[in-house]
Protein backbone atom coordinates (compact mmCIF):
# COMPACT_ATOMS: atom_id res chain seq x y z
CA UNK A 1 0.00 0.00 0.00
CA UNK A 2 1.27 3.44 -0.91
CA UNK A 3 1.12 6.42 1.41
CA UNK A 4 1.25 9.98 0.15
CA UNK A 5 4.36 11.63 1.56
CA UNK A 6 4.04 15.10 0.04
CA UNK A 7 2.43 16.89 -2.88
CA UNK A 8 3.45 20.09 -4.62
CA UNK A 9 1.30 22.01 -7.06
CA UNK A 10 3.01 24.54 -9.29
CA UNK A 11 0.67 26.85 -11.17
CA UNK A 12 1.83 28.54 -14.35
CA UNK A 13 -0.30 30.66 -16.71
CA UNK A 14 -0.61 27.91 -19.32
CA UNK A 15 -0.31 24.69 -17.35
CA UNK A 16 -0.30 23.14 -13.91
CA UNK A 17 2.49 20.89 -12.68
CA UNK A 18 1.73 18.46 -9.88
CA UNK A 19 4.53 16.59 -8.11
CA UNK A 20 3.74 13.99 -5.52
CA UNK A 21 5.84 11.53 -3.56
CA UNK A 22 4.54 8.19 -2.37
CA UNK A 23 6.14 5.87 0.18
CA UNK A 24 5.44 2.16 0.25
CA UNK A 25 7.21 -1.13 1.01
CA UNK A 26 10.56 0.54 1.68
CA UNK A 27 10.73 2.53 -1.52
CA UNK A 28 9.82 6.06 -2.48
CA UNK A 29 8.18 6.84 -5.78
CA UNK A 30 7.87 10.36 -7.13
CA UNK A 31 5.21 11.10 -9.71
CA UNK A 32 5.01 14.18 -11.85
CA UNK A 33 1.75 15.05 -13.50
CA UNK A 34 1.66 17.72 -16.17
CA UNK A 35 -1.53 19.42 -17.22
CA UNK A 36 -2.91 18.22 -20.56
CA UNK A 37 -2.09 21.43 -22.44
CA UNK A 38 1.64 21.04 -21.87
CA UNK A 39 1.53 17.32 -22.65
CA UNK A 40 -0.12 18.02 -26.04
CA UNK A 41 2.40 20.80 -26.71
CA UNK A 42 5.37 18.51 -26.04
CA UNK A 43 3.88 15.71 -28.13
CA UNK A 44 3.37 18.09 -31.06
CA UNK A 45 7.01 19.15 -30.91
CA UNK A 46 8.12 15.51 -30.98
CA UNK A 47 6.01 14.93 -34.08
CA UNK A 48 7.70 17.89 -35.74
CA UNK A 49 4.49 19.89 -36.00
CA UNK A 50 4.18 23.56 -35.28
Amino acid sequence: MLTLSWIEIIRCPDFTLIRSSWVGTGEMVTFMTIHKWLWNFLRKREDGGE
